[in-house]
């Protein structure tokens, strides 16, 4: 039902594994982020932003080069000469910052409007359609520069 949480890990591939259904998965070294919260998308955007994970240059690819340290901002972005960005902030495609707005650890999605003289702290901001565009936008970069893997099958057990 619509706003029911199910959870794959704990739900679906336990009822798979009863019913002998197939199970596919691949094996990954390095680095894992579900992103399946906003909190998530922020940790990992910024340990790419801050130099931990390789992805750097995607990221910058996707959204455009550094304005400061720790600081991107995308070439359509309007942000007001005002703004006050602090480490690590991400200004997406198309996204405006209005006059005196103060942003900090935050994504500004594609798209999104921050009005004058907003403050944002830890927010991931914009709407659905800017976070659509905004996964699909990392997932083609990385699907371009993605290894190739191998999958299994079979009924795993743990």
């Amino acid at each position: 039902a619509a706003g029911t949480f199910y959870d794959f890990g704990s739900e679906l591939f336990p009822a798979l594994m009863r019913e002998r259904e197939p199970v596919l998965g691949i094996v990954h070294e390095g680095y894992w982020n579900d992103i399946g919260t906003h909190e998530e998308l922020r940790r990992g955007t910024f340990a790419v932003l801050a130099g931990e994970l390789d992805g750097r240059q995607q990221l910058s690819d996707t959204v455009g080069e550094p304005a400061q340290v720790g600081v991107l901002i995308h070439d359509t972005a309007e942000v007001d000469d005002s703004v006050v960005l602090t480490a690590p902030c991400v200004i997406g495609p198309r996204a405006r910052v209005g006059a005196g707005a103060r942003i900090a650890r935050s994504i500004v999605l594609p798209g999104g409007v921050v009005p004058a003289g907003a403050l944002l702290a830890g927010a991931t901001y914009g709407t659905v359609e800017g976070l659509a565009a905004w996964s699909a936008s990392l997932a083609d970069t990385a699907a371009h520069d993605a290894p190739t893997c191998a999958a299994t099958s079979g009924n795993a057990s743990s």
